[in-house]
């Protein structure tokens, strides 16, 4: 029974995550029609420096709900689980307040990244799309929290809702740049009012007790952000560097649209995730012949699996085009290069879950490959983007996502034949 459950459990998070995938797309595809190019690379812009920005307003702070909240309602320590959450709402609230501060001051820097050639009549001052970055943040760590307390399939439904959410938005209201970033927010704020009454109500009867936090929790935290910045999709840091250089408004726009849909093709990497994980961790106890079997069979998966769709997701381009409109017909020249670039993330797959769970010492190495990848994007992306534009762009999402794989490849190998010093670390 315990076997048909799990089964169960993975079959409905996976088809939360494809519709929820879909319905992005789609919403994605509305508002592209009903904007240029142009104003449609503001709009990617925008959202991306909202993620951004989000994710290093955290602080880790989500990695540490997720790691130490289940630990002590295994121990049956709910009084000790309310207060080390109410200790983190607590340092998330104190960095919001900073930030919403700051965000003022940078006003005028922000307003000339995001909209320093088309401004619409409509838009608001920078520090607003910034301070959105902190209910991006809270989004994240209350989702997180959900989780935390074994709500998985709760918590996926939840973390796709919002697209849902967005959906009605866009199918009421009329479409502007202003619109869209707003329509994003208020379904931010309706998922983060849901998980509030959902933690509330857990726990509304327990009463906080006072302990002494554990130790390292912010040194991890530390290398989780450093991971989660630098780990930022390269497609984001592009198109960041797209704005600032500055490239053509209409490449920006084009660029988006091919990077939307050849994000389709990730649903693999996360379905081969969901799959191996499990085998993944487990094998690296045991001895090397099996782990390494293990890898290569994820590697044939993979290619079954992340060659056919991108192969399918091209020939489907033409047809994706007619929702986004017309004028975003030139993303069909550009569609392979993306495509072509999110194999060697889906073949490797395997090796990243091996690399995240090596051992404590992983933190640091994966820490140092993240910043190794941003790096390489930016370098090869201020060179390259300069001179040839989207061209360039697209260039660098190859060669980085093919130089980065090859370098987990090359990493995995050498912590593989360490594996009897893993065992000793564990044991010990």
């Amino acid at each position: 029974m315990q076997v048909i459950k799990t089964l169960s459990d993975f079959i409905l998070s996976i088809l939360i995550v494809i519709s929820g995938q879909w319905v992005i797309f789609y919403v994605e595809t509305l508002i592209g029609k009903a904007l240029s190019p142009e104003l449609y690379g503001d709009y990617r812009v925008v959202i991306t420096v909202i993620v951004f920005v989000g994710q290093l307003l955290l602080f880790g702070l989500d990695y540490i709900i997720v790691k130490h909240i289940p630990q002590l309602l295994l121990n049956k320590s709910r009084e000790h689980a309310k207060f080390f959450l109410i200790s983190m709402f607590r340092i998330i609230v104190c960095i919001l307040l900073v930030w919403e501060l700051l965000a003022i001051l940078v006003n005028q820097s922000a307003h000339n990244l995001m909209f320093d050639r088309i401004v619409p009549r409509d838009i608001h001052p920078g520090y607003f799309y910034l301070a959105c970055a902190g209910i991006y943040a809270v989004l994240t760590l209350l989702l997180k929290t959900v989780r935390s307390l074994d709500y998985k399939i709760l918590n996926m439904i939840l973390y796709n809702s919002w697209a849902w959410i967005f959906l009605g938005f866009m199918l009421t209201v009329p479409i502007t740049l202003n619109s869209a970033v707003l329509g994003t927010i208020t379904s931010y704020l309706i998922v983060i009012f849901v998980c509030l009454i959902i933690i509330f109500t857990f726990f509304r009867k327990v009463r906080a007790s006072k302990f002494t936090l554990p130790e390292h929790i912010f040194k991890d935290a530390f290398h989780f952000t450093t991971q989660q910045l630098f780990a930022f999709q390269v497609s984001g840091i592009l198109l960041i560097l797209m704005e600032a250089l500055p490239a053509p408004e209409t490449d920006i726009g084009i660029f988006s649209a091919t990077i939307m849909i050849s994000n389709l093709s990730l649903i693999v990497v996360v379905s081969i995730k969901n799959i191996f994980l499990m085998q993944v961790i487990p094998a690296m106890q045991g001895d090397k012949v099996s782990l390494q079997k293990l890898l290569r069979k994820i590697y044939l998966v993979a290619a079954a699996l992340i060659i056919p769709t991108c192969i399918i997701l091209y020939l489907l381009t033409p047809f994706f085009l007619r929702l986004y409109g017309l004028h975003f017909e030139e993303v069909f020249k550009f569609i392979l290069f993306p495509l072509i670039g999110n194999i060697p993330g889906a073949l490797t797959s395997g090796d990243v879950i091996f690399l995240n769970y090596y051992n404590s010492r992983t933190n640091k190495i994966y820490t140092y490959l993240t910043i190794f990848k941003a790096i390489l994007c930016l370098f090869m992306g201020l060179f390259l983007i300069k001179f040839f534009n989207i061209y360039g762009a697209m260039l660098t999402y190859v060669a980085v996502e093919f130089i980065f794989a090859l370098t987990v490849i090359w990493i995995k190998k050498i912590l593989i034949s360490k594996i009897d010093f893993v065992q000793e670390s564990v044991s010990a």
